[in-house]
């Protein structure tokens, strides 16, 4: 393809794109056929599985505009419609190299989608802390993140442009 770079601006599903993007500049896929050959099966590797990659990963930076976390998962669901489902595709080099996270980048996403991502955030948040892999550092962060997020929340739900909350 290319690209030296591949700059994500968005949320949940375009941060996935653009991890299947990456995968497919990587290994030079064409259709959607070559794609699906590198879909996991949920739960099947016991985590994030080695890398798949036979060529170079791209360099990959995101400017997320929700709080869904996508951009710090090494996981990507994408819905093909010719399966009619959301499939699974898992590789360490999903991670970012590089995510800037700033709160102007987010005033301009429509209040409905910033608490919708919201309240994903505070479902995956109690995930980690019910999960039987949970660990003590991330148990810790989670709950402040359950003490910090409701209140971020109704300050943005009130005054759509406050930066500080985000």
């Amino acid at each position: 393809a290319g690209a030296d770079v591949l700059i994500c601006i968005g949320g949940s599903s375009i941060v996935d794109t653009s991890k299947a993007v990456a995968l497919a500049v990587a290994n030079s896929i064409r259709n959607e056929a070559d794609l699906l050959s590198y879909v996991i099966e949920p739960g099947a590797s016991g985590g994030i599985p080695q890398s798949r990659l036979s060529g170079k990963p791209i360099l990959q930076i995101s400017l997320p505009t929700t709080l869904a976390g996508s951009e710090f998962s090494g996981v990507a669901g994408i819905t093909h419609a010719s399966e009619d489902a959301k499939l699974l595709y898992a590789d360490p080099a999903f991670y970012f190299d590089t995510i800037i996270l700033d709160p102007t980048g987010t005033v301009e996403t429509p209040s409905e989608i910033w608490l919708s991502s919201g309240m994903k955030l505070l479902d995956n948040t109690i995930e980690s802390i019910c999960s039987r892999g949970s660990q003590p550092i991330v148990s810790t962060l989670a709950l402040e993140a359950m003490r910090l997020l409701p209140l971020s929340l109704r300050e943005t739900f009130q005054d759509t442009r406050a930066l500080d909350p985000r």
